[in-house]
């Protein structure tokens, strides 16, 4: 089965170049960021939608890197910068590091305001390692945590204690830096707005009528994977003023996991979009078994399938559906817009840091926003559809 016709580019794409244009210009660099096979994995599943991998044999973190989207150019793109991003965050060692307590920098946000580790050491008065960065909303000059920023599983015989929780949200990579920025920062509203939804009780929860989405290729897609025996769930969960928000779940019989995806955009349509093909990536990554950090629990933890419990939709799209003005406007107006979204409501600064090697065609970024935690759970499951009991109880 072949997944629908790809959406024609529009103000919800948010790339400053055609993705012919930036392939051309990515592949060459591929060899100096130690990608050796980019490779096609859409066969592997019945539902078509394009997804890819590239090989890093040498990464420190993971090797595999995972890219989907509605056309084969975009999803090889997104695997390939999505591999970039990680070896860049691998090596993350500026000469600029440094070590202070937060209360010494006398920062505008609390070391506790990033996602802490469990059982994490960190306050106010530790000394740890920090990195300079930039404040999107004045332009000063501040610092974040290192481990916010570094990834590097290379393991060796230094004890560290746990502090901040490190991983790839707010990681991105675009066209210009303004265009990573924006991404970057949409993920992490993501993440932060996912995290609401995964502590909030199922029957709570803003389900969507799937009748009443308009004509647009997730409505396609949606009903492509229906004809196909999955049963789906679309979740609407923004949690950030301005921005759009969903989680999408999966299940068939035939694998008897749920698989979870997650979108945010300024417009709902292209939020629902990624939420949906995240989720089929999510499925893809279990199909392939390529990923380096998948464990046995996708593959023995459940033996007997068991249809999830059903929810009835408590929204119509035209109830969670509402435009945002200035959605036209430019990547960088866009980033303030966006900027000033974020620290109105945290009362915080939304801090990056520029990651991009000299020279490159392409920007890579990662931002913090002390004060939108996201979800992290010590097993598999990124986006869980049963909230934690744990979780129900700080909900």
């Amino acid at each position: 089965m072949s997944a629908p016709t790809a959406p024609a580019a529009g103000p919800g794409i948010l790339r400053e170049r055609t993705p012919e244009r930036t392939w051309e210009l990515v592949a060459p660099r591929m060899p100096a960021y130690g990608i050796t096979r980019v490779a096609e994995l859409t066969g592997l599943d019945t539902i078509g939608m394009p997804v890819y991998m590239a090989v890093r044999p040498l990464g420190h973190t993971m090797c595999v890197s995972q890219g989907k989207g509605t056309t084969r150019l975009n999803a090889r793109i997104s695997a390939v910068m999505e591999a970039i991003e990680i070896f860049l965050c691998e090596r993350f060692h500026p000469a600029d590091t440094f070590v202070a307590t937060a209360a010494e920098l006398d920062l505008p946000y609390s070391t506790t305001e990033v996602t802490p580790t469990e059982q994490s050491v960190v306050s106010d008065r530790f000394p740890m390692p920090w990195v300079p960065a930039t404040s999107l909303g004045d332009g000063a000059r501040l610092a974040v945590p290192l481990h916010s920023v570094a990834l590097d599983g290379i393991c060796d015989d230094t004890w560290r204690p746990r502090t901040v929780f490190a991983s790839s949200n707010g990681l991105a990579a675009g066209n210009s830096l303004a265009e990573a920025t924006v991404h970057a920062l949409l993920e992490v509203v993501e993440r932060y707005s996912s995290a609401g939804m995964a502590r909030t009780p199922i029957r709570q929860r803003r389900v969507i009528d799937l009748t009443t989405l308009p004509d647009c290729w997730s409505r396609d897609l949606i009903e492509h994977v229906q004809d196909d025996g999955f049963w789906v769930e679309v979740v609407e969960c923004s949690a950030v003023p301005g921005t759009s928000a969903f989680a999408v779940f999966l299940w068939r019989p035939d694998m008897p996991s749920i698989y979870a995806g997650s979108g945010c955009h300024v417009l709902p349509e292209p939020a629902l979009q990624r939420a949906l093909t995240e989720a089929v990536q999510s499925r893809m990554s279990v199909v392939s078994g390529l990923r380096d950090d998948l464990g046995t629990v996708g593959y023995r933890g459940v033996r007997r399938p068991a249809a999830p419990p059903a929810v009835e939709p408590t929204h119509t799209w035209a109830d969670v559906a509402t435009p945002v003005a200035g959605t036209t406007a430019s990547t960088e107006r866009l980033l303030d817009w966006l900027t000033d979204q974020v620290s109105a409501m945290t009362r915080r600064p939304v801090l990056r840091v520029d990651l991009t090697p000299p020279g490159e065609p392409f920007a890579v970024c990662k931002v913090v926003a002390p004060g939108l935690p996201e979800l992290h759970h010590e097993a598999n499951e990124e986006l869980p559809r049963v909230p934690e009991p744990a979780d129900l109880e700080r909900s």
